[in-house]
């Protein structure tokens, strides 16, 4: 696959929650409530302007732990292999679609910024949200509910400062009460067996940047294109493992950079097909996603902080270089 980066000179659409959209979500009684303007909260000490930054440890921060790099690669790639696809769950939901699912999923997204938190929460959040709608009905009227509620478990598992549980009621516009938010919560864990953690894309996309020394612009637009494969429940086809390597795949040949499937080898039983399929769902996805109404995504990446990756896109074939931007 031959790529170039092409500068899109339109901005990206505002995120307006239509009452359109609203009556999709519930089918017609109402949708996705609020307008993911939750409560100022209080910058907390170690917030960085850029989100490179933020994720960017120092080299010899024990933090790093660097010399069980290898061994934190190993264990997590054994995990991931013993991942179950529940990418067909959505037929067995009789209330629920996946234009609903993914209108909740971008909004997730919009709180997930507007409350600060990290990127790790919100794939967590959405690895919560499908597990439980893959074991359990339920309808659409509740979905919002769920999707709320998933958060507010994953921010108490991963944040240092999680928000309180009166602004998730905030954010949904007062939709649900806090009793309902806290019954949802132990349906949800109830259900899950409580086992929340799983590797994530984002898990292994951060692991292998300190592998491999990827450079900031690259490793955020491999971010871009795992946060817009959530929007759709394609992604769920493809483990967690193959989804990093081929973000990492597709942004090493849009950088006209020198892949090495080395770093991803040494994990498991190592399928480079594999991989470039699941590259290509992440490009199809790309380009899906890029004009949709769904724009919570598209609209955070524009933002200088992240190198304004969506402001770029991808075309096949050969671009003359007076028409191409370089990333």
């Amino acid at each position: 696959m031959l790529a170039v980066l092409n500068r899109d000179p339109s901005p990206p659409a505002t995120n307006v929650p239509t009452p359109r959209r609203r009556r999709e979500a519930r089918g017609g009684r109402g949708g996705i409530r609020g307008t993911a303007s939750p409560p100022q909260k209080k910058v907390r000490e170690g917030d960085f302007s850029n989100p490179v930054q933020a994720s960017t440890v120092s080299k010899g921060n024990p933090q790093l732990v660097e010399p069980h790099l290898e061994e934190i690669l190993c264990n997590l790639g054994l995990r991931d292999s013993e991942f179950e696809s529940i990418a067909d769950y959505l037929t067995r939901q009789k209330d629920l679609n996946g234009k609903m699912r993914g209108i909740l999923v971008d909004w997730l997204v919009d709180v997930n910024l507007k409350f600060k938190l990290l990127p790790q929460t919100l794939f967590l959040t959405v690895s919560v949200l499908d597990r439980f709608l893959a074991v359990r009905l339920i309808e659409r009227s509740k979905l919002q509910l769920i999707g709320v509620t998933a958060l507010m478990i994953v921010a108490k598992y991963e944040e240092i400062y999680p928000p309180q549980l009166k602004d998730y009621v905030a954010v949904c516009d007062n939709a649900y009460t806090r009793s309902e938010l806290l019954r949802t919560e132990a349906e949800i864990l109830q259900a899950l067996n409580f086992e929340l953690n799983r590797c994530t894309p984002y898990t292994f996309l951060e692991l292998f940047r300190q592998k491999i020394a990827l450079e900031d612009k690259a490793f955020i637009f491999a971010r871009y294109l795992l946060e817009t494969a959530l929007l759709d429940p394609i992604h769920l086809r493809h483990s967690a493992l193959d989804l990093a390597a081929a973000a990492l795949f597709l942004v090493h040949k849009v950088y006209k950079l020198s892949w090495d499937p080395a770093p991803v080898k040494g994990l498991r039983e190592f399928d480079e097909g594999k991989v470039k399929n699941c590259a290509k769902d992440l490009f199809v996805l790309l380009n899906k996603y890029d004009a949709s109404p769904l724009s919570a995504v598209k609209r955070k990446f524009s933002e200088a902080q992240y190198f304004e990756v969506s402001k770029y896109r991808i075309e096949t074939g050969r671009t003359p270089a007076a028409s191409s931007s370089s990333a």
